[in-house]
C-alpha cells in the first residue's frame, strides 16, 4: 500500500463510546476521507496536524471501514503506525524437563482493546484482580439502557 499524506481537518469521538469508536476526517489526495476508528486513538489528533494514509485497493473512499485503510503518524524522522491497531501471535512451546520432546504448546494473541466486549472483559479482569468480594473496584454500565 502506498503511503499518501494528508491533514487532520476533524477529530470526532462518542461522548459515550468513546473508547472503541470514534473518527477521523482527513483532507488529501482523494479529497475528504472519514476513517472509523476507536476513540482511544482518535483522541490523540488535532486538526491540522498531517498523517500518512494508504488505502487498500478494494476500499471504497465514501464508506470506508475500520480494515479498509493503514495509518501512520510521523514523529521526529520516523513513522509510527497508528492503525489498524496492534496485534502479534506467539506460539509458546513448553518442553519436557526430562527430554528434548516438547509437552505441548500455545498460542497466544496480543492486541490493543478495540471493541466495547474488550473494554467489558478489562473491567471484569480488574474486578477480580484488585478488589475484594465485597468491594466494587470498576462498574460497566452502558448510558443507552
Amino acid at each position: 500500500m502506498d503511503r499518501k499524506p494528508y491533514r487532520v481537518v476533524g477529530v470526532w469521538v462518542d461522548r459515550y463510546r468513546y473508547r472503541w469508536f470514534g473518527m477521523l476526517e482527513v483532507e488529501g489526495e482523494a479529497g475528504r476521507l472519514r476513517l472509523p476508528m476507536t476513540g482511544a486513538v482518535a483522541q490523540w489528533f488535532r486538526p491540522g496536524e498531517t498523517v500518512l494514509l494508504a488505502l487498500r485497493p478494494e476500499a471504497d473512499p465514501q464508506a470506508l471501514t475500520f480494515e479498509a485503510y493503514a495509518l501512520w503518524r510521523p514523529v521526529e524522522a520516523e513513522t509510527v503506525p497508528v492503525w489498524p491497531l496492534f496485534q502479534e501471535t506467539f506460539v509458546l512451546e513448553r518442553g519436557s524437563p526430562l527430554s528434548p520432546t516438547p509437552l505441548y504448546r500455545y498460542t497466544v494473541r496480543a492486541r490493543e482493546a478495540g471493541l466495547e466486549s474488550d473494554y467489558e472483559a478489562i473491567v471484569d479482569l480488574e474486578q477480580h484482580h484488585y478488589a475484594s468480594e465485597a468491594e466494587v473496584l470498576a462498574r460497566w454500565w452502558c448510558p443507552e439502557d
